[in-house]
């Protein structure tokens, strides 16, 4: 069975960690939970970057969009099992369809 690679983002992490910790820090600074000081405020923030990083490092990665691929040979190439257009199994070409006219006259 082919693995898929799991790409894990923590510049991505940081950048929601920052609004994290600003975020936080507001809400602390507003229901006085901290006072108003830059060492306070600062620190906050830089829990939330380490926590937003943390979260694009660790945490659960999504499931892949798509199916796994399959083999090395890429889709459609001679090989894959698959016989040719047009062709039957007893060697004999099938001729493409007709196109109808879209009046539905003759």
């Amino acid at each position: 069975m082919a693995e898929t690679d799991v790409q894990r983002r923590p510049i991505r992490g940081g950048l929601w960690g920052i609004l994290l910790g600003l975020g936080l820090a507001l809400l602390a600074l507003n229901s006085k939970i901290i006072s108003l000081s830059i060492v306070s405020l600062a620190l906050v923030t830089v829990i939330g970057i380490v926590l937003g990083v943390a979260w694009g490092m660790f945490a659960p990665a999504r499931p892949p969009k798509g199916p796994a691929p399959v083999g090395d040979a890429p889709v459609g190439e001679p090989g894959d099992g698959a016989p040719p257009v047009g062709d039957t199994e007893s060697g004999e070409s099938v001729p493409a369809p007709a196109d109808d006219d879209p009046h539905g006259g003759s």
